[in-house]
């Protein structure tokens, strides 16, 4: 069986801010050691319990690389975020409905967490099941632990919905243990955004998804969070490295990367720690480092309110230690 995704991350991207060319560099990707696979059938809703749904076929199991075989365009992103297997099951209603149930293990629950935030828009209704549950028209997704589960319903009936509902709950009755959102998130004060509306990185294809500043990974980052603020006026990109050397070398290239492309005008920097430029569409980035992070904040409002917002970030960096 296989699946066409629309995958947008390096072509779409790419084309945000007027750079083209291939992507080049390297993913810095520091996943925490991977427990052993687990047996994905185990979560799978007993007989019982599906009342007018059943299962339709027999699951099917997609190890490592042969995601390659179930996701047309798009299986590279989960493999960014430390992907190990995904178990697919459709399930079909007594009145011809039809639903698919995705069981996704990734590396660690940092992992679980970070492909949660790429699939999910943010603008789904809040339900109580799993960690940080969402169901938008007939998509639902969830993390837990170091799964991410996704139920597809390809239409927005009361029977699809009370499906989706009774098996995802069923799923995360069975998956026992939750999972930990990574701690770079908190950096992020709560009132500035819900959780479900930032996107954590862990490489370039995720980062270029969000907004493709340079056509090579010039960043080179541990880890990023990402987030648009105040109705968008305002989008806040924390990247953060293993140490605060690395973090200063990186930051002092970065700067001289904006400093010497075309595509930034305005370049200005007043002392070593900080960088003003504008970008093809107007918008002003302003770049900053402190301790082992590096942010960069992009808006069409004012300088002055652009610093308060980077000066808020490095004021809530103890919450992430």
């Amino acid at each position: 069986m296989k699946r066409a995704w629309i995958f947008l991350a390096v072509l779409g991207a790419l084309g945000c801010n007027g750079l083209g060319g291939p992507l080049a560099g390297t993913q810095n990707l520091e996943i925490r050691p991977s427990p052993p696979l687990q047996k994905l059938e185990a979560f799978l809703p007993d007989k019982g319990g599906l009342q007018n749904w059943k299962a339709e076929n027999a699951p099917q199991l997609y190890k490592g690389e042969d995601l390659y075989l179930y996701i047309d365009g798009g299986a590279e992103i989960y493999h960014e975020y430390g992907f190990k297997q995904v178990l697919v099951q459709d399930y079909k209603s007594a009145a011809g409905k039809s639903l698919t149930l995705e069981i996704f293990e990734m590396a660690n629950f940092e992992c679980a967490f970070g492909i949660y935030t790429f699939k999910s828009s943010g603008k789904g209704k809040p339900i109580a099941v799993g960690q940080d549950g969402q169901l938008e028209e007939y998509y639902l997704n969830f993390w837990k632990g170091n799964f991410l589960v996704t139920l597809t319903g390809f239409e927005a009936s009361p029977e699809v919905i009370q499906g989706l509902l009774l098996i995802a709950k069923s799923v995360d009755a069975k998956v026992k243990t939750p999972g930990r959102r990574p701690s770079l998130v908190e950096i992020f004060p709560k009132e500035w955004l819900p959780i479900t509306r930032l996107k954590y990185v862990k490489g370039v294809l995720g980062l270029y998804n969000n907004y493709s500043f340079f056509a090579r990974d010039v960043f080179r980052f541990r880890e990023a969070v990402i987030g648009g603020i105040n109705g968008g006026k305002f989008t806040i990109f924390v990247f953060r490295y293993s140490s605060q050397e690395e973090c200063r070398r990186r930051f002092q290239e970065v700067k001289a990367a904006f400093e010497k492309n075309p595509a930034y005008k305005n370049f200005k920097a007043v002392r070593p720690d900080h960088f003003e430029t504008m970008d093809g569409q107007g918008m002003t980035i302003l770049g900053q480092p402190f301790e082992d992070c590096i942010a960069l904040v992009r808006t069409k409002e004012s300088e002055k309110s652009a610093a308060k917002i980077s000066e808020n970030l490095k004021n809530n960096y103890p919450k992430i230690k």
